[in-house]
């Protein structure tokens, strides 16, 4: 007897969790399946050196609504016992992925294109729509930082931070464009050098934090090698003596000298 109270209390309990876990589940794959979906099209103009795409749709919100439908259905399933619950669910479980997916399709082509002399943004602010969106000749600042990209089960990623600011307060972080992998994070620093090199050069530059990470540094200077780092070294502020002082490897410690300030 008491086995099968608790073998039916089992199966109700199962049912609800059920219940609530394709509720919230159904809006949060089909959003953050359109955002894979946005990354896959290939909608990047061939004059574009970085792109990435706009997500509009609010995930929190289709999670929330997920959740209070999942509540109530829970609920519902509960005082049914075991009585088959499928014929309810189906329907409102229906409405919510038509209505998900309503609300992301509209946007499966929004995106962010950076060319050589401006911003252009489809989804994204008013001011960066339009041809000529966001030019680089009216930027007000760069922020640049060194960056650690943790990964689970891979060696860590050494890169930069790169965020243009505009005046009116407006910001633009390059770092949406870098996808996942070093081969990924190469081609990103290629691209964003070129860039600070050209169309940014003459833009005041200032780091993100008011001292680099020591280990940070030396990842990144491994990473790249010397041709490349020393681009860095120029996008960070760092110069030849910095380099030396704060930031130099302990086998280096014979090249320092009087003049370093050590």
């Amino acid at each position: 007897m008491n086995q099968l109270w608790y073998d039916t209390l089992k199966e109700r309990l199962d049912n609800t969790l059920l219940v609530l876990a394709v509720s919230v589940g159904i809006p949060l794959c089909i959003v953050l399946g359109a955002d894979w979906l946005r990354r896959q099209l290939d909608l990047t103009d061939k004059a574009a050196i970085l792109s990435w795409p706009v997500t509009n749709v609010p995930l929190a919100s289709w999670a929330t609504v997920g959740l209070m439908l999942g509540v109530v259905q829970a609920i519902v399933v509960w005082g049914r016992g075991s009585r088959p619950w499928w014929p309810l669910a189906r329907w409102p479980w229906l409405v919510l992925a038509l209505g998900a997916s309503a609300s992301v399709v509209p946007s499966l082509d929004d995106h962010v294109q950076v060319y050589p002399d401006r911003i252009v943004g489809l989804g994204a602010p008013a001011s960066w729509s339009g041809e000529d969106g966001l030019r680089f000749e009216k930027a007000a600042g760069v922020e640049v930082g060194c960056l650690t990209i943790q990964r689970r089960h891979q060696p860590d990623i050494a890169t930069l931070s790169y965020v243009v600011h505009f005046p009116g307060g407006q910001a633009v972080d390059l770092q949406n464009a870098r996808s996942g992998g070093q081969r990924s994070a190469n081609s990103w620093f290629e691209a964003v050098e070129r860039l600070d090199r050209r169309a940014l050069r003459s833009v005041p530059h200032g780091p993100n934090a008011p001292v680099h990470s020591v280990a940070c540094i030396r990842a990144l200077r491994a990473e790249l090698g010397e041709p490349a780092f020393g681009a860095a070294r120029r996008m960070l502020g760092i110069s030849d003596a910095d380099l030396i002082r704060y930031y130099a490897e302990p086998h280096e410690a014979f090249k320092r000298r009087p003049a370093d300030g050590l």
